[in-house]
């Protein structure tokens, strides 16, 4: 760890356990806000910060993005303390454990700042809570109608078991497929840490293993383009049924060309902007003293993208963006 980021934490240390730590709200029409972005090697991330910017622009705030490029827990942690050495009005931000800032986010909102996630800690420490809705309804059987109803095996890639927000989008999605297609029978699980070099070695390794593979279910950007990568490399693109979660530019292309049989996209553009949109509601809502908890929860749909709508304009504002530019 270099000199400067020990000195950003200890500062940092210094000011959340200080009386006056965290500020209370803006008196006037100046708000300044901060979001803290983990793993933005993942166009996921960096489109919600994307999003978050765009709104922050549209209403005339100030917002600073902190970011790490991985989930390593040690940066994440770097970056949330630089973070707080902004002393924002408002925070918006998410953490590789859901519980990893929840004494800091209570001394926020005790502070009058208030902070929205996307999982609630416990006890809940924030406004609200803005994320993808769980629910797969909007587009279930229309993915169901994707799968074919042979018999053989799946195999599902799972990124970072017991990563809650990740777990609620696609287990509800590997539960309906497995009740729909009962001649289904999942393999061991692969876990990758979002390392698309594992997800496509992993992937691989199971082709061989298991011929008779016929669906993979990737939960998320990296193990959709590793598992696109493997089926692509064995020569079996269309044979094997890949159901990939999020709409990274490698996965919209494998979608295009036929190795990806349909992805499932978060709005991530509008969880930053509605996150944006909370924290200066709130901010501009005449309040004064400590934040009131609350665990409301705000689930935005996902989306279905196929060959036949992937180049829809309804498509365009799904697919994740490398950089804002």
């Amino acid at each position: 760890m270099t000199r400067q980021i020990r000195g950003l934490i200890a500062a940092a240390a210094a000011l959340m356990l200080s009386g006056t730590a965290l500020p209370a709200l803006a008196q006037d029409d100046s708000i300044d806000l901060v979001g803290l972005l983990q793993n933005t090697q993942d166009p996921f991330w960096t489109t919600i910060g994307c999003g978050a910017s765009e709104r922050a622009a549209e209403l005339g705030v100030n917002l600073q993005l902190f970011t790490a490029t991985t989930m390593d827990a040690a940066a994440v942690q770097a970056s949330f303390n630089a973070a707080m050495l902004t002393r924002p009005d408002g925070y918006f931000g998410y953490s590789p454990s859901v519980n990893m800032f929840a004494t800091q986010y209570q001394e926020m909102m005790a502070n009058g700042v208030p902070v929205v996630t996307n999982a609630a800690t416990e006890p809940p420490a924030h406004l609200r809570l803005i994320w993808s809705s769980p629910d797969p309804s909007g587009f279930i059987d229309d993915l169901l109608a994707l799968i074919p109803e042979a018999e053989g095996k799946m195999l599902v890639l799972g990124g970072l078991q017991g990563l809650a927000p990740l777990e609620s989008r696609y287990l509800p999605v590997v539960e309906a497929i497995a009740a729909a297609r009962p001649g289904l029978t999942e393999v061991e699980r692969i876990y990758s840490t979002f390392d698309i070099n594992k997800a496509t070695s992993g992937v691989a390794a199971a082709l061989i293993a298991n011929p008779d593979l016929r669906v993979i279910i990737a939960s998320n950007g990296p193990d959709g383009v590793g598992a696109a990568a493997a089926v692509k490399a064995a020569g079996l693109a269309g044979q094997v049924t890949i159901i990939a979660f999020d709409a990274v530019p490698p996965q919209v292309e494998a979608l295009r060309e036929g190795t990806i049989t349909a992805l499932i996209a978060q709005p991530a553009a509008e969880i930053g902007a509605a996150s944006v949109d909370a924290l200066v509601e709130y901010l501009r809502g005449g309040h004064s003293g400590p934040v009131p908890v609350s665990s409301e929860v705000r689930g935005l749909p996902q989306h279905l993208l196929t060959q036949a709508n992937i180049d829809s304009p309804e498509a365009a504002r799904l697919v994740y963006r490398p950089s804002c530019e």
